[in-house]
């Protein structure tokens, strides 16, 4: 019997092995991440050309948007994006009013995450669903509370999303002329038990995790929450675990990377071109190898958190 259970381990792990180094198949359309690296870029190159890149980082956060461009018709495809536009602005705003006190903070942020779950799974809206709207209000709510400068932030971050709705509806219109539409394929609705519950842990362990980040004063806590969530997007407990691995190997090969474009010293636009090639290099990716995605993934968001502050960091 333990030798039948050592062979079954055996097998498992060359499976997971296998797994790991599996390139997947993807139908996305190469469309679409040259429209988030617009999305992303136009905005931090406006505040590069502009003497304000603090602005540009922020207003390409918004720019994010462009990934819930779905298939389908003209008229599906606008009513999605300027609704999402709505969900990430609303979500920015939350998370900067509410962060005014930590103790707060983390119980709101996991009450929101519980309800964004909720929403998102009941308008069936396709991946990357709930998370960059748990994402953008993580970030906020981690920010310095600074009543006057809220509506600057708010409309940054609106303004970031018009930059990425312009473009989307431009490519819709030339798509939907071009090609003959497919049947548009939602994501089924979940059983209201399960959808309760998945619910619950989403919001409890976003909470939690902020919580956490707050307790031992660490100086961007929000990416507890974010990765949390990055590796909760599983399909099942498999899946998780997958992600998880994928993200601790992926962010550890990233590290690397990050020091050698470090070593680099890029000038400001250097920095900013740097960043849209990331982001093009991490959506060509991220359907496929969420491992290799991350690699991509971890110098981008060095940067964006760097460039505001003059990229004054040692890189060894």
């Amino acid at each position: 019997m333990k030798g039948k259970e050592a062979g079954e381990t055996k097998f498992s792990l060359k499976q997971e092995v296998q797994e790991f180094f599996r390139l997947g198949k993807t139908e996305r359309l190469w469309h679409i991440p040259v429209l988030a690296a617009i999305g992303v870029g136009s905005p931090l190159l406006t505040g590069y050309f502009l003497g304000r890149l603090d602005f540009g980082i922020l207003s390409c956060i918004g720019g994010l948007v462009i990934l819930y461009l779905p298939s389908g018709g003209l008229e599906k495809r606008i009513t999605t994006l300027m609704a999402c536009a709505f969900g990430f602005v609303f979500s920015y705003a939350i998370g900067l009013v509410f962060s005014f006190n930590h103790w707060l903070a983390a119980p709101v942020l996991g009450l929101y995450a519980f309800v964004v779950n909720m929403a998102t799974n009941y308008f069936r809206l396709a991946p990357p669903g709930n998370f960059f709207f748990i994402m953008l209000a993580s970030m906020a709510i981690c920010m310095p509370f600074d009543l006057a400068h809220i509506p600057t932030k708010v409309g940054l971050v609106a303004f970031g999303t018009f930059f990425a709705l312009l473009p989307a509806i431009l490519y819709s219109i030339y798509i939907t002329k071009i090609k003959k539409l497919e049947p548009t394929v939602m994501p089924d609705r979940k059983a209201p038990h399960v959808l309760l519950t998945e619910s619950a842990v989403i919001g409890l362990f976003a909470g939690l995790s902020l919580l956490t980040g707050f307790i031992f004063k660490l100086h961007n806590p929000y990416w507890l929450p974010i990765s949390a969530l990055a590796i909760m997007q599983g399909l099942n407990v498999l899946h998780v675990g997958r992600r998880s691995f994928h993200r601790i190997s992926g962010t550890f090969a990233g590290m690397g990377l990050a020091w050698l474009l470090l070593q680099l010293k890029l000038p400001p636009l250097g920095i900013c071109i740097a960043i849209i090639v990331l982001q093009f290099i991490i959506e060509m990716l991220i359907t496929r190898h969420y491992a290799l995605a991350v690699i991509f993934i971890t110098p981008m968001t060095l940067f964006l958190a760097e460039l505001g502050s003059g990229m004054m960091i040692d890189p060894n």
